[in-house]
């Protein structure tokens, strides 16, 4: 009886020894399943936080090449606009500077034979031939400098061509006033 209670107790301890191996084992395995996991979990948000800067980076390239796309557009147009602006400026003032030429020339060449026979008919219908050419040529002048000023673009340059076609009907009419003196 002796002998089957040690054998009993024998195969019991040898039953929890494999008991507390397959325990250990199981343990060992878990551990190894979960760091494995956590290895896996660590490369996947490494590899997240990578992509995101990644796109980040590319987002940020991206912006800074549109942001220099649209400076560099940006100042070709106020280049192009000052280059108008220029150009309506030296015609204006090319106009201006051909009109009252035009205007002086009127007035200091002698007369012509209409103003002659005007003087015979009378000192009225010299004063209207004498006015009727600096008339025109300020009519001219007129739609020159109107076209030139719808020509030119902006608040700006109209209110420059305007100014200057102002100041060219006054040169216009203050030439016309010697002229009829």
């Amino acid at each position: 009886k002796k002998a089957a209670e040690e054998e009993g107790a024998r195969k019991a301890a040898e039953a929890r020894m494999a008991a507390a191996m397959k325990w250990q084992k199981f343990e060992e395995e878990a551990a190894k399943k979960a760091a494995e996991e956590e290895a896996a979990w660590k490369a996947a948000e490494e590899q997240a936080a990578q992509k995101q800067q990644f796109h980040e980076t590319v987002t940020a390239e991206l912006q800074a090449f549109k942001n220099a796309a649209m400076w560099q557009s940006f100042e070709e147009k106020a280049a192009a606009r000052k280059a108008k602006k220029q150009d309506a400026a030296v015609s204006s003032r090319e106009l201006v500077m051909a009109t009252v030429t035009a205007v002086e020339l009127d007035s200091a060449r002698p007369e012509d034979e209409t103003a002659k026979s005007a003087d015979q008919k009378g000192g009225k219908q010299r004063e209207k031939i004498a006015l009727k050419a600096p008339t025109d040529i300020l009519r001219t002048a007129e739609e020159a400098a109107r076209k030139a000023a719808e020509k030119a673009r902006g608040e700006e340059e109209a209110r420059v061509a305007a100014a200057q076609e102002q100041q060219f009907r006054e040169t216009v009419r203050s030439s016309q006033e010697v002229a009829a003196i």
